[in-house]
């Protein structure tokens, strides 16, 4: 494997959209201790994975790889294909397996008092999104027969279920929808709350540019 380095002049996140405009994957390390530069190194990576038109992937300081440690994946109704074949093929070439998390939680209502979980639907949305995760297992297993996968569905909300899911995973991966107008990525998502909170390396697979 050949190894360059750069020092180069310029902002730190153009200069780095710019380089990984080239590459296939763009690894970035994130730092937890220190507030000040927790938080300078936060904002960035969020800004890189708004943007950046590859696969990121935030590694936490002081992370260290399990041996075959599995890729763990979050999905719904609205999982990008780009963002499942990444994580299969991440598998696949790691000899590991493949998770695939299914959050869910029932419908909630507004009253004077606060949310309100609405109890009666609770077996349909359990239904619904187990539908979904078998249909993204279907999918993933029909381009990678020879994959080790299972599926589990957790009632929660997203970013807390992958966070308890995540384990010793080698990877947690998500898809990203959609860039935010003012650039930071999706501020109060379940990315958000991975990259700051993960305990493994967080990838976020961007859409598919048709355009």
């Amino acid at each position: 494997m050949q190894v360059e380095q750069s020092v180069v002049d310029g902002a730190t996140v153009a200069r780095v959209l710019a380089d990984a405009a080239a590459s296939d994957i763009l690894v970035i390390g994130g730092r937890r201790s220190g507030q000040f530069w927790a938080a300078i190194t936060g904002r960035i990576a969020e800004r890189l994975v708004a943007h950046v038109t590859v696969p990121v992937v935030v590694v936490p300081e002081h992370w260290t790889p399990g041996e075959q440690a599995p890729v763990v994946m979050g999905v719904d109704g609205r999982t990008a294909t780009a963002a499942l074949t990444f994580a299969a093929d991440r598998a696949e070439r790691r000899g590991a397996d493949l998770v695939l998390i299914r959050a869910w939680e029932p419908p909630t209502s507004i009253s004077p008092f606060g949310r309100v979980y609405l109890a009666r639907d609770s077996g349909h949305w359990e239904h619904e999104s187990q539908l979904e995760l078998d249909a993204a297992i279907r999918a993933v297993s029909a381009a990678h027969p020879d994959l080790r996968m299972r599926g589990e569905l957790h009632q929660g909300t997203p970013a807390d279920v992958l966070l308890r899911g995540e384990g010793t995973a080698s990877m947690l991966v998500i898809g990203r929808r959609h860039r935010t107008a003012l650039g930071a990525f999706l501020t109060g998502s379940v990315g958000e709350k991975l990259l700051h909170r993960g305990r493994s390396p967080v990838c976020v697979v961007p859409p598919v540019d048709h355009g």
